[in-house]
């Protein structure tokens, strides 16, 4: 398990958009699905920084348990579903890279 911390800001959603997309490279996800899930995780992590003040505490876990790849993001704060505030309203079920 590899894990990253800090405070979430514009410049860290990059840090951590790159980080996941590296997680997904390392891991063999195929381009298109490791791209889908990157930009979605994007917007997550926007929406959080968006309803909370910026320069909230976070942690990025990623790792694979029982062979299957996983990233978790913890943040501080108020229990908050960004996905159901997606802006576009095309939620998708990220760990399969499937739209529901």
């Amino acid at each position: 398990m590899d894990s990253i911390k800090g405070k979430l800001t514009s410049e860290s959603v990059d840090l951590v958009s790159e980080k996941i997309g590296e997680f997904l490279d390392a891991s063999g996800c195929e381009r298109k699905t490791a791209l889908k899930i990157k930009l979605h995780m994007e917007d997550l992590l926007l929406d959080i920084r968006d309803r909370f003040d910026s320069g909230r505490e976070y942690t990025l876990e990623t790792g694979s348990r029982f062979r299957k790849p996983y990233i978790s993001f913890f943040y501080e704060g108020e229990r908050f579903n960004p996905v159901e505030h997606f802006s576009r309203g095309n939620t998708m079920q990220i760990a399969e890279g499937k739209k529901r």
